[in-house]
C-alpha cells in the first residue's frame, strides 16, 4: 500500500524545480462538444492535421468534418469523379451525411482541343496538357457509348438513402455549386490540362455539341433515378448558366414510359422545383409547330410531379414566344394548392393567361416576376389579381415589359432640360485657383476711436425636421441604377402593409417607357419617327381633339427635315390608318395626325413643299426627292384611309410615359385567352433559327 501511495504521490508531484507547474491537459479527453467546436473553426488543412493526431480525435471530429465537406457535393461525368460518388455511397459512415448532389455538365470537347480560331484563344496547351485533355475526351466518350455513366449513377443512388436534393448544374463558378458544394476533380483536371472543363467549348452556334451533351446528362440522371428506386428527393431541378442551355420540350422533356413511372415515385415527396427551360426547340410536324404533341410531352413530364406537395417553384425561360405556352402547360399540370413561393423569369405571357395562373395561387406567400413580357393586354388586371392574393407577404416585380416596352409602376419625374448644360461658373470652386490672390481685399481694421462692430445675431427661424426613413418617398429603382429617373422599375414589397399601400398606387400610376426591342437588336429609329412615348393619339373619332395641335407641332419637329431643293415627289401613298391620303372612311376628312393637312381634318399647318406625308403613321413626314425611301406604316389614328384596310385597334393604356388614364378599362381589351393563343401561335411558320426535332 505504501508503494502504491508513493507511486500515486510521485505522479501528482510537479517536476523538480517547477513547483508551480500544472498537470498538462489531454486534448483527447475533452468532451466531444468542445472538440467539435474546435474543429468547426479550423480550415481545411488544420482540420486534416487534427484528424491525423489520433483515432480518438478523428472519431470526435468526424461529425463536423463530414457535415462540412460531404453534405453537398458536385460530380462530373468522368470515371474518376463517379468513382468518388460510388465510394461515398459504399461508405457506411459517410453516405448518411450526403444530402445534396450536383451533376455538373462539364464537357471535354474535340473542338476545344482543335481550336477553329487558329489558336487565337487564350488556351494554348503544351503537348503533355493536350494529351491529358485527350484522355478525358476519350473517357467521356467511352462512358457514354457503354452506358457506364448511367450504371454508376444508379448504383450510387441505390445506397444514398439520405439524399434530398438532386440537381444538374451548368458551369458553376470555379467548380463551386449552390450550397458551397465543390465539384470533385476540377482542380486536378486544371493542373493536368491548364484548362477548366467548366469553360464552354469554343464552338459555332450551329454546332449543337454542348446542347446534345446536356441532354444526355439529363437523360441518364432521370433514368438512373428511376432505376434506383429512391423516393427521398424533396428538391430537384436544373441550374443553367445561360438560358439557351436549358431543358427543351423536343429533347429533355421526352422520357420513356418506365422512366416516367420511376420518376413519379422518386418525386412523390418533392417540395422545391427549379427548372431552366428553352422554348426555341419545339416538336414540329410538316414545317409547323405541333400543338398537340408539345402539350402531350409537357403534360407527361409535369405529371411526374403532379402528386408532389410543391411549396417552392422557380421557372426560368429564354424570353421566346414559345415560353408562354410551355409555362402555361407546366402550371396547369402541377398541383399549386400548397405553393407558397413562385419565381418566374424570362417568359412571354398574355395578360389573361397570367391572371389565370395567379388566380390559382391560393396559398402564395412569396411571388417574383422578372423579365416578364406581356404580349397581349396590360398589367392592370394582373396587378388587380395580385391584390386578391390574401396570403401574399413578399412581392418582386423586376424589369417587366409590355409588348417590348419597359413597364413603370410609378409616374416618372420631369427632368430639367438645362440640367448638365451649365457649370458652377464664378460661384464654383476651381481646384487650380490660388487661395491668395493679388486682388484680395486686406483685412479691415476699425478706425481710431471706434469700437469694433458687434457680432451679428441671426434671427431665429424654424425648419422642417428631416423625414424619417419610413416617410421618405420610395422610387423603387433597380440596384446599381439609382438616380437614373426610372421609378417603379424594380419593385420589392414586404409585408401586408406595404402591399396594401403601394399596389393601388402602382395601378394608378402604371405607365410605359422605351421600347427595348430597338436596343436589343440595335435597330435605329426610322428618320422622322418619334421616339417611344412621344407619339400621341390620332385625331380620328374618339381621340383627344386637344392633342391635334401638339401632334402637328411634333410632326414638324420629328419630320424628315427641310424640303428637297427640287422635285415634288410621287403622289401620296394610300392611307393605312388614321389620316390617310384620301381619308374618306375615317369619320372625317384626313383625320389623324398624319394626314396631308396636318392633324385633324383640314386643321393645322399644311405640309412642307416637296414633302409627302403618309397616312397611318404617327405623323412623321417622308422626304421625296430624287430617291424614294419606302417607310413601313405605323397605325396610330382611328380613321381608315380610302385605299387601305381598316387599322388594328388602338392599344389602351398610356403611350407617352405619363400616368395611366384609361388603364382600368383597358383590362378587358383584346386578349383572346390561352387556348386561342395556343392555336394561333402553333398555326404559324417556324421562326428563323428555330430547331427542328
Amino acid at each position: 500500500m505504501a508503494t502504491t501511495a508513493e507511486t500515486q504521490g510521485t505522479k501528482s508531484t510537479p517536476p523538480e524545480g517547477d513547483e508551480d507547474a500544472m498537470p498538462q491537459p489531454h486534448l483527447d479527453m475533452l468532451p466531444e462538444e468542445l472538440v467539435s467546436n474546435i474543429a468547426h473553426r479550423l480550415d481545411y488543412d488544420d482540420i486534416t492535421s487534427l484528424r491525423l493526431v489520433c483515432r480518438t480525435l478523428e472519431a470526435r471530429s468526424f461529425h463536423d468534418f463530414a457535415t462540412e465537406y460531404f453534405s453537398a457535393k458536385g460530380f462530373i461525368i468522368s470515371t474518376e469523379s463517379l468513382k468518388v460518388l460510388c465510394a461515398i455511397a459504399n461508405n457506411k459512415r459517410l453516405r448518411s451525411y450526403l444530402h445534396s448532389i450536383y451533376i455538373v455538365t462539364a464537357l471535354f470537347s474535340d473542338s476545344a482541343l482543335n481550336c477553329p480560331s487558329g489558336c487565337r484563344c487564350s488556351w494554348k496547351p503544351a503537348v503533355r496538357q493536350a494529351e491529358a485533355y485527350r484522355t478525358y475526351i476519350n473517357d467521356q466518350k467511352q462512358l457514354k457509348d457503354t452506358g457506364e455513366d448511367k450504371r454508376m449513377l444508379a448504383e450510387a443512388f441505390q445506397q444514398l438513402t439520405k439524399v434530398t436534393g438532386l440537381f444538374i448544374a451548368d458551369r458553376p463558378h470555379h467548380g463551386e455549386c449552390i450550397e458551397g458544394a465543390m465539384t470533385y476533380g476540377i482542380q486536378k483536371i486544371g493542373r493536368r490540362t491548364a484548362r477548366s472543363p467548366l469553360h464552354s467549348p469554343n464552338i459555332d452556334k450551329k454546332n449543337k455539341e454542348y446542347s446534345r451533351w446536356c441532354a444526355h446528362v439529363w437523360k441518364i440522371l432521370c433514368q438512373s433515378v428511376s432505376e434506383s428506386g429512391m423516393s427521398t428527393i424533396t428538391r430537384f431541378g436544373t441550374y443553367a448558366d445561360k438560358a439557351p442551355d436549358g431543358l427543351s420540350v423536343s429533347h429533355e422533356f421526352k422520357l420513356g414510359p418506365k422512366t416516367i413511372i420511376g420518376m413519379t415515385k422518386a418525386l412523390q415527396n418533392l417540395r422545391s422545383l427549379k427548372l431552366s427551360v428553352r422554348g426555341i426547340s419545339l416538336i414540329q410536324k410538316d414545317g409547323r409547330r405541333d400543338a398537340q404533341a408539345n402539350l402531350a410531352v409537357i403534360s407527361k413530364f409535369a405529371g411526374t410531379m403532379r402528386a408532389a406537395p410543391l411549396e417552392d417553384v422557380t421557372l426560368s425561360y429564354d424570353m421566346t414566344p414559345a415560353s408562354r405556352f410551355i409555362h402555361l402547360a407546366l402550371m396547369r399540370s402541377l398541383d399549386l394548392s400548397e405553393l407558397t413561393k413562385l419565381s418566374v423569369d424570362g417568359v412571354y405571357m398574355a395578360a389573361s393567361s397570367l391572371v389565370t395562373v395567379l388566380s390559382a395561387l391560393t396559398s402564395i406567400v412569396d411571388l417574383q416576376l422578372s423579365w416578364t413580357n406581356l404580349t397581349k393586354g396590360n398589367w392592370v388586371p394582373v396587378m388587380q389579381a395580385i391584390q386578391k392574393l390574401e396570403d401574399l407577404q413578399h412581392l418582386h416585380l423586376m424589369w417587366l415589359q409590355e409588348a417590348g416596352r419597359k413597364v413603370y409602376f410609378l409616374a416618372q419625374r420631369d427632368t430639367d432640360p438645362d440640367e448638365g448644360w451649365f457649370d458652377d461658373g464664378e460661384a464654383g470652386f476651381d481646384a487650380n485657383e490660388d487661395d491668395e490672390q493679388d486682388d484680395d481685399l486686406p483685412d479691415l481694421e476699425p478706425a481710431p476711436g471706434y469700437q469694433p462692430p458687434a457680432a451679428f445675431k441671426a434671427k431665429s427661424f424654424s425648419v422642417d425636421a428631416p423625414l424619417a426613413p419610413e416617410e421618405e418617398e420610395e422610387d423603387f429603382e433597380a440596384p446599381g441604377y439609382e438616380g437614373q429617373l426610372e421609378r417603379g422599375y424594380y419593385i420589392c414589397l414586404k409585408g401586408s402593409d406595404q402591399l396594401a399601400k403601394y399596389l393601388p398606387i402602382f395601378i394608378k400610376e402604371y405607365n410605359l417607357g422605351e421600347n427595348l426591342d430597338h436596343h436589343d437588336h440595335d435597330l435605329p429609329l426610322p428618320p422622322g419617327m418619334p421616339f417611344p412615348g412621344m407619339g400621341g393619339p390620332g385625331g380620328g373619332p374618339g381621340a383627344a381633339a386637344g392633342q391635334a395641335a401638339l401632334n402637328a407641332v411634333m410632326n414638324s419637329i420629328f419630320g424628315g427635315g427641310p424640303p428637297p431643293p427640287h422635285g415634288t415627289g410621287p403622289p401620296p401613298v394610300p392611307g393605312h390608318g388614321g389620316g390617310g391620303a384620301a381619308g374618306a372612311g375615317g369619320g372625317g376628312r384626313a383625320h389623324g395626325h398624319g394626314g396631308n393637312h396636318g392633324a385633324g381634318g383640314g386643321h393645322g399647318p399644311p405640309p412642307l413643299p416637296g414633302v409627302v406625308t403618309m397616312g397611318g403613321g404617327p405623323g412623321y413626314q417622308m422626304m421625296m426627292g430624287s430617291m424614294a425611301m419606302p417607310m413601313p406604316p405605323f397605325p396610330a389614328g382611328n380613321g381608315a384611309g380610302a385605299g387601305g384596310p381598316p387599322p388594328p385597334p388602338q392599344p389602351a393604356g398610356p403611350a407617352n410615359g405619363g400616368a395611366n388614364a384609361g388603364a382600368a378599362a383597358a383590362g378587358a381589351q383584346a386578349d383572346a385567352g390561352a387556348a386561342d393563343d395556343f392555336d394561333t401561335y402553333f398555326d404559324t411558320e417556324l421562326e428563323d433559327g428555330e430547331e427542328v426535332s
